[in-house]
């Protein structure tokens, strides 16, 4: 709970392990982490080694505040306010994303300084390391989803529940949320696999419930990392002087056919990479990705689309397009333009 181990201590150790590596002609393979850590070891899109660093500062400054002063807890944390203290950040969130904008005002009213200011990002165009990105992607959603749910009545059956007792027992978290209801959104709280059993530690009839909201929250992440890879790397492209190649593999849950296929075209593809001149027997061409999947990148703002005929405002161009293919949208445009003309 105290150690402090950020994105920038990350980046470094893998950059020492991978630097060994390399001195020993053994080409380095990194395995999962969160997408923020795979976006830091490669510094694709900006800086985040200085970005790090300015918001470990500031987290540095927080803790010292929040030892002096009390919590606030009155503090009005909503998008029309982000917009009026930074609009720069504003535009790149959704107003919806409740979690961001906190953390976002949280540095304002504690330094005084926009985010967009305390937390400076900059522009690179070229990638840390020359590299491969090879991501999975399920040939069946609603099988992803099954599987998905499976894993969380077997973490049940492991004793989850048991280790959410045991790490109320030791850190009290239900005092600590009567004192900050939102510590539940930042550090390890915020973690799928703890907040949504909170309930059930002060009702233990809310077990099936939470279950449940556990299953929600892990499909819907599952969802998020599927679609990560593409929109990310894919939109990163243009930003980029040499922009990442990425690969996607579509798999089952047939063992065979992770063994037959799977398996070999990730081998061809990291020895494509590693010495040009070994011949493979796969034509990993075909597993190239080159645009973004449908949807709102991740180089996008949040820019506001308003409906004069709807009287609503839409944010994004996603949200903006989906309204003016909506049936409603449609049928209220067909009244409008017929007293237009009477």
């Amino acid at each position: 709970m105290n150690a402090n181990y950020t994105v920038q201590d990350y980046v470094e150790n893998c950059d020492s392990l991978i630097s060994a590596l390399h001195a020993q002609s053994i080409l380095p393979i990194v395995v999962g982490g969160t997408n923020y850590y795979i976006a830091g070891t490669n510094n694709s899109i900006r800086n985040l080694t200085h970005t790090a660093l300015a918001y470990q500062d500031y987290l540095v400054k927080k803790r010292k505040i929040e030892q002096e002063q009390p919590i606030k807890t009155d503090i009005e944390y909503t998008y029309e306010r982000l917009c009026l203290v930074d609009p720069e950040t504003a535009k790149k969130v959704h107003p919806h994303n409740s979690r961001k904008i906190r953390r976002y005002l949280q540095v304002y009213d504690d330094t005084q300084v926009p985010y967009s200011t305390a937390v400076p990002t900059t522009t690179i165009h070229t990638l840390r390391y020359d590299c491969r990105f090879i991501y999975l992607s399920p040939d069946d959603r609603a099988n992803l989803y099954n599987r998905t749910d499976a894993r969380v009545l077997k973490m049940i059956e492991r004793g989850i529940l048991q280790e959410v007792e045991q790490f109320e027992q030791k850190f009290s978290i239900l005092k600590l949320l009567e004192k900050d209801p939102t510590a539940l959104q930042s550090g390890i709280l915020q973690c799928i696999g703890f907040k949504e059993f909170v309930t059930y530690l002060k009702d233990k009839k809310e077990e099936q419930k939470c279950i449940e909201s556990l299953q929600t929250a892990t499909r819907n992440y599952a969802r998020k990392q599927e679609n990560w890879f593409r929109n990310t790397w894919a939109s990163a492209g243009s930003t980029l002087l040499n922009p990442p190649i990425l690969y996607e593999l579509i798999v089952s849950g047939d063992k065979q056919e992770w063994i037959e296929k799977v398996v070999p075209a990730g081998v061809s593809i990291a020895v494509s990479l590693w010495d040009s001149s070994i011949e493979i027997n796969c034509d990993v061409e075909k597993y190239l990705v080159t645009e973004p999947r449908s949807g709102v990148s991740k180089t996008e703002t949040w820019e506001k689309h308003t409906c004069e005929i709807c009287e609503r405002t839409y944010n994004g161009p996603q949200e903006w397009a989906d309204h003016l293919r909506s049936k409603l949208h449609k049928v209220r445009k067909s009244k409008h333009n017929k007293k237009i003309k009477m």
